[in-house]
């Protein structure tokens, strides 16, 4: 792996948008490049792994500047970029101590009672749990009226009572208890599906087809399962933007169904062959996250403490989001719809 440029040891300032993914710039020259939806285009001569920017400090939005749904602030990062050769070759980066140690630091200084702030210290490697961007959280820890319970050592509550909740042995009096419990995204489908049966030809069912992990061809058909769609985080490109990936994805199962109909056929699905021969190309130049799933508590990235759960969040195709699009766009143009059985 080539050594990285010298840009990576400075401090860069991105400017982002909830909607619209990063830009660089540096100082005070102004937004200079998009280095989210557009990483060839002007930025630096290397490519940065998803989720190793590490805000420091996160500067509030003016007053009247903002609108709810473009939310645009200014926050502190530290980059760590590197250049490869091989999407495959990517590794897993080790964050900077340092830069965690800042955002700590931060906690000390907006919340007074030093016993409260260590507990509101992250303990966990960064990302495997989401970064907290508020400017209200900490500081209303300040307040007589807000106490903060922890329940680490216990790991949760020790039970519920007729008037709240006990925690270390003491029990707090509440007129209302709201469970933030979290949701699953990476357990076994049938889980968390709702859906009794879903079935394909012959009788199969997708959680049987799907027990050890998604089978798919570009992440949106399985072979079995006729006319059956998928949109998601399932063997594809992914974007910060939710949005922007779910509609692609609309978009691309579109052109099938509109290619299929023009053929005067009704009937369309990936062939063995050809879905097989997909998720070999995925898995080859698939990112290896199992590190970052070790370092993480039981959570959804990693099943609850599972090393390399088969429904793991961000499993992302190597060449990144543009390299996917373009192996859709690629597809497209050929115009034969490779890899698709039609019926009439």
């Amino acid at each position: 792996m080539a050594a990285a440029p010298a840009f990576a040891d400075s401090n860069v300032t991105i400017y982002g948008s909830v909607d619209y993914g990063y830009g660089i710039r540096n100082g005070d020259s102004g937004l200079k490049k998009n280095c989210n939806t557009a990483p060839s285009a002007g930025c630096p001569k290397s490519e940065f792994i998803s989720g190793v920017s590490v805000p420091t400090r996160p500067v509030a939005p003016k007053r009247g500047s903002t609108t709810r749904s473009n939310l645009r602030v200014d926050v502190r990062m530290i980059l760590v970029p590197v250049t490869v050769s091989d999407p495959r070759d990517r590794p897993i980066m080790d964050l900077p101590v340092e830069a965690f140690h800042l955002f700590e630091g931060d906690v000390e200084q907006l919340v007074n009672d030093p016993k409260t702030a260590e507990a509101l210290k992250p303990y966990y490697r960064f990302l495997c749990k989401r970064p907290l961007s508020s400017d209200e959280f900490y500081p209303i820890f300040n307040r007589s009226n807000v106490e903060l319970v922890d329940v680490s050592q216990t790991k949760g509550v020790e039970r519920l009572t007729a008037k709240g909740f006990v925690a270390n042995g003491r029990e707090y009096e509440v007129d209302c208890m709201i469970f933030a419990s979290g949701f699953e995204v990476t357990s076994d489908l049938n889980r968390r599906w709702g859906i009794d049966v879903v079935e394909g030809r012959g009788g199969q069912s997708i959680y049987t087809h799907w027990a050890n992990g998604p089978k798919t061809l570009h992440g949106t058909m399985t072979h079995g399962f006729p006319n059956q769609f998928y949109i998601g985080y399932i063997q594809g490109g992914l974007n910060a933007s939710v949005t922007l990936q779910f509609g692609n994805q609309g978009y691309h199962i579109a052109h099938v169904i509109s290619e299929v109909l023009k053929r005067g056929c009704t009937v369309a699905e990936p062939s063995q062959e050809a879905q097989d021969e997909y998720v070999r190309h995925f898995e080859s130049m698939e990112i290896d996250l199992s590190d970052f799933q070790r370092q993480c508590p039981p959570s959804y990235f990693n099943n609850e403490g599972e090393v390399k759960p088969k429904w793991a969040l961000f499993r992302a195709y190597g060449p990144g989001w543009d390299g996917f699009q373009k192996l859709l766009q690629d597809w497209r143009a050929q115009g034969d719809l490779k890899g698709l059985v039609l019926e009439r």
